[in-house]
């Protein structure tokens, strides 16, 4: 039996609804504050950047994350460009951007429900594979978190390029220029917002020969082939014009790959089973167990009577595409707003089950129903993690307790309310997961110096300036402490220092 088709005209009311209850369910983190991971120096350090007239154009002449270190060479304007749209009317305000990331996941819910429905998808089944896109725990962090747009956007932008390639291919030969030209601005767009989008060719590619079965030559067209290297060409462009000293490759090696291959199997545990979420996940302490059930299940549908098998394999193959650009980055933070893109594929795997269950209305209904009401109400818990600071730090904490940039984020956070005992733990823990990790010493120094404990705290501030010698602030903290200790020819040296190095800072 087939899906039961729906009366006409409610394709187009399923889709307002995927739309609505996206927004209904996310629209809370609105009133959610900064979390100062990230959306402080994209965001708050850079209000005066952001406000000043023609900085939606500057956006496309610096990189995303200053100062442009190795680890850092990002080149996403049309993010940057987003958050100046932004700091237009919300200023220093966290509800704007916030709103804008739901706006965002809105669209991207209902893009999905119009790219299923080209998939041949009854509305029914593409109305579920949208909402489970729209309410599923493991993309919280990408509406919640402001930093979390970059996926967003990209998703956005994957999806408008991929129907618009779906349209150039069956459109009448007078509206197919349009349709090819959106489909190449679309993907030139989503590499202005984040570099995984270097796969979507793949992707796009893969759809027409396997899931359409169109023959080679429509897929090596000139104007495609030639589209896509024009694209590629333009985007390098830019972004060596930026990042001029390197193209931000931030050590993408085989050796870089290697050790993040468990991640794989960490995000379809997290999109399949989302057991252990983490607002600052890490592959230390990533269950691995979730991803293993989760790959035998995976496996498993694929022999479903009813379902297509070659359906389910370009899913995975779609999956292992969209996960492997961002493997080099997981090597600390394997962060779950990475999942939006992977989240599409493990859709597409869903509604062949979902089509597979139609056969059966009334139970298919019921056990969807059940799983996404399910979902969606682990999402609204799990989303508190992103209210503020406080909560944000501690949940990192919770979630990733081997990681030291969580402890000392949440040592600061403690700092800054006057906690200084609380502080001084969280520094310590920080210093025994890395003691290499940044800015911790010094912090601590800063506790010792209140309390007068000053050959302490030069101890800590020589430390500090052991792994991070150009960081200001601790060379300014060491000459307060050598002065005090009367050693004024040290002091104007390091005084004489921290000038230098805060007047020359990126």
């Amino acid at each position: 039996m087939r899906e039961a088709r729906p009366p006409a005209g409610s394709s187009r009311l399923l889709l307002a609804a995927v739309v609505a209850a996206t927004v209904a369910l996310h629209a809370r983190t609105a009133g959610f504050a900064f979390s100062h991971l990230d959306d402080d120096v994209l965001i708050v350090d850079q209000q005066q950047e952001l406000t000043r007239s023609g900085s939606f154009w500057r956006s496309f002449a610096r990189p995303y994350l200053p100062p442009a270190g190795r680890d850092h060479a990002y080149y996403r304007p049309l993010v940057t460009a987003s958050y100046a749209l932004d700091a237009a009317w919300s200023g220093d305000r966290p509800g704007g951007y916030h709103f804008t990331n739901v706006l965002i996941t809105a669209v991207a819910a209902g893009l999905l429900f119009q790219l299923l429905r080209r998939f041949g998808y009854g509305a029914g089944v593409a109305c579920f594979g949208a909402l489970l896109y729209a309410v599923h725990p493991a993309l919280a962090e990408t509406v919640a978190w402001i930093p979390g747009r970059p996926d967003g956007l990209l998703v956005v932008l994957a999806l408008a390029g991929w129907l618009l390639l779906l349209r150039a291919q069956h459109a009448e030969e007078e509206r197919r220029w349009g349709s090819r030209v959106g489909h190449l601005l679309a993907w030139l767009a989503a590499l202005l917002c984040k570099e995984a989008a270097l796969v979507l060719p793949l992707v796009y590619a893969g759809h027409l020969i396997l899931v359409e079965r169109r023959p080679w030559r429509s897929v090596a067209a000139p104007w495609l082939v030639a589209g896509w290297a024009a694209v590629l060409a333009i985007y390098l462009g830019a972004r060596a014009a930026v990042l001029s000293d390197h193209l931000g490759a931030a050590g993408v090696t085989a050796g870089g790959w290697l050790p993040t291959l468990p991640v794989v199997v960490g995000s379809l545990g997290k999109l399949i089973l989302p057991v252990h979420l983490s607002v600052m996940a890490t592959p230390q302490d990533s269950w691995l167990w979730p991803g293993v059930v989760a790959a035998i299940g995976l496996a498993a549908v694929a022999f479903v009577p009813g379902v297509s098998r070659r359906r389910v394999l370009f899913a995975l193959a779609c999956f292992v595409a969209f996960v492997l650009p961002g493997l080099p980055a997981a090597r600390v933070l394997a962060l779950e707003s990475r999942l939006a893109l992977p989240a599409v594929a493990i859709v597409l795997a869903a509604c062949e089950l979902a089509r597979r269950a139609a056969s059966r209305p009334r139970v298919g209904f019921a056990a969807g129903a059940a799983l996404l009401g399910a979902l969606a109400a682990i999402t609204f818990s799990y989303g508190a993690d992103f209210r503020d600071r406080l909560s944000f730090a501690q949940a990192a904490v919770r979630g990733s307790p081997h990681l030291a940039l969580a402890h000392r984020n949440l040592g600061v956070t403690y700092h800054l309310a006057g906690e200084t005992a609380l502080a001084r733990r969280e520094y310590e823990a920080a210093a025994a997961a890395d003691p290499h990790e940044p800015v911790v010493h010094n912090n601590i120094a800063v506790l010792l110096m209140a309390e007068g404990r000053l050959p302490e705290a030069e101890q800590e501030l020589r430390a500090e300036l052991a792994i991070n010698p150009r960081y200001a602030a601790a060379h300014d903290n060491l000459a307060r402490v050598l002065e005090a200790l009367g050693r004024g020819a040290e002091a104007a040296r390091e005084r004489a220092l921290a000038a230098e190095l805060a007047r020359t800072a990126p």
